[in-house]
């Protein structure tokens, strides 16, 4: 049997084993090799967030907000699309939405 490191699992992060950390095996019968690999817990956060995060996050949530109030504005919205397809940047509509109205959305939450 072969044992090859499987890469795209190696760089996985979050909570997939114990606290220290540990190697994670598998199989695959049809190909009949051996996977291994080893996991890390990331250590959570536990202080506050600092001024500067929550001013990001309010930023964050504040940009949906305003997406969701100009989906409800047909006007709003249709030059949102416009300026969709008129451009080669943004992939997704919501991600081009959400661009375009970051830069006046608020840093404090409401």
């Amino acid at each position: 049997m072969k044992l090859r490191l499987n890469e795209l699992v190696k760089e996985a992060h979050g909570k997939m084993c114990n606290q220290k950390g540990s190697p994670i095996m598998a199989y695959n019968s049809a190909i009949d090799v051996q996977y291994a690999y080893h996991t890390h817990k990331v250590n959570p956060k536990l202080e506050n967030p600092t001024s500067a995060q929550v001013s990001v996050q309010n930023k964050f949530a504040n940009t949906w907000d305003l997406v969701k109030q100009a989906r409800q504005d047909a006007d709003q919205w249709a030059g949102i699309v416009r300026g969709f397809k008129n451009q080669s940047k943004y992939k997704t509509l919501n991600g081009y939405a959400f661009a375009t109205l970051y830069k006046t959305a608020s840093t404090t939450r409401s």
